[in-house]
């Protein structure tokens, strides 16, 4: 009798299924996704819970110009700060000695963005050589400082400028921010009490604290949406079979010619609209100065 040579093999020589499989290869492609989703939702969970303030901490007062001193830069720096902090408006003056050939609404939007403000500000910029002045809004502000109440702020403060008192002018400033910030129909758009008194201790500033639940659950929500992302992408990336626009692979070189080729146009149709004039929402004079506001701004000469 023949000997069964599939029984006499030493049985390493057998085929084993998983011989040819790298360790753990199996669980890269599974064990990696779970990983990276549990690694985003751990991030986000993290910066999510980190309490941080309504606002950037940019300065107050830059006066690039020094036309202050440094008590009054450090008096009016003290006051903006009580502002932002009572009402959380970042409240913003600047002093530039040049705008460098820009317009003055643009430079002051530049400066707000690149100092990295909130999102809800109002910011006075004045160029001490070109003579001019600009409030800019950001957020809320708009509500909170219509045309007509930027324009009178203007007329409070440009005699002060031309005079060449920057820190009473500034001073002005403040002062009637606060104002318009303490009336009811302001105080109720920026989220602090009516009753709050000029020193801040009644007004409701920007709270760090959270819900740690809350922040938990979007927290986890947003990284399994961003895990589940991921797995899609790398699932499509399995997928080799694609559907192609063009039936190029299916046709015959040569098999189909084409003698006549042109375009037809059966009608044609042109209409022209008129391009309104640039306007501003308002202007006013007063006193030989002008004022222009539109788009969140108020400027003028002084």
């Amino acid at each position: 009798m023949r000997p069964n040579r599939s029984d006499s093999r030493p049985r390493a020589d057998r085929a084993d299924p998983a011989a040819g499989r790298a360790p753990g290869r199996g669980w890269t492609r599974t064990g990696w996704r779970w990983l990276l989703g549990l690694g985003l939702a751990l991030v986000a969970l993290t910066i999510g819970l980190s309490p941080r303030p309504a606002w950037a901490s940019g300065p107050a007062v830059l006066d690039e110009a020094g036309l202050l001193s440094p008590t009054a830069l450090a008096d009016l720096t003290q006051q903006a700060q009580r502002l932002r902090d009572s009402h959380g408006l970042d409240v913003v003056i600047r002093t530039v000695v040049s705008l460098g050939g820009l317009d003055v609404a643009a430079a002051n939007d530049l400066f707000y963005q690149e100092q990295g403000y909130g999102p809800d500000g109002v910011a006075l910029l004045v160029s001490s050589q070109d003579r001019w002045w600009d409030i800019g809004l950001h957020g809320s502000g708009y509500q909170l400082f219509p045309d007509d109440v930027r324009e009178r702020i203007g007329q409070g403060i440009v005699p002060a400028l031309r005079a060449g008192d920057y820190e009473e002018a500034f001073r002005l400033f403040l002062r009637q921010v606060e104002d318009q910030l303490l009336r009811p129909q302001a105080s109720g758009s920026s989220g602090s009490g009516g009753s709050s008194g000029s020193g801040g201790s009644g007004g409701s500033g920007p709270s760090a604290s959270f819900d740690p639940l809350t922040v938990a659950l979007v927290c986890a929500a947003a990284a399994l949406i961003i895990a589940l992302i991921v797995t899609l992408r790398w699932k499509a990336a399995l997928k080799t079979a694609r559907p192609r626009p063009h039936a190029d692979d299916y046709t015959v070189p040569g098999s189909f010619q084409l003698a006549i080729s042109q375009d037809q146009y059966l009608r044609s149709h042109t209409s022209q609209v008129r391009r309104p004039e640039p306007s501003h929402s308002s202007s006013s004079s007063g006193g030989g100065s002008s004022f222009h506001s539109s788009s969140g701004h108020t400027s003028g000469r002084f």
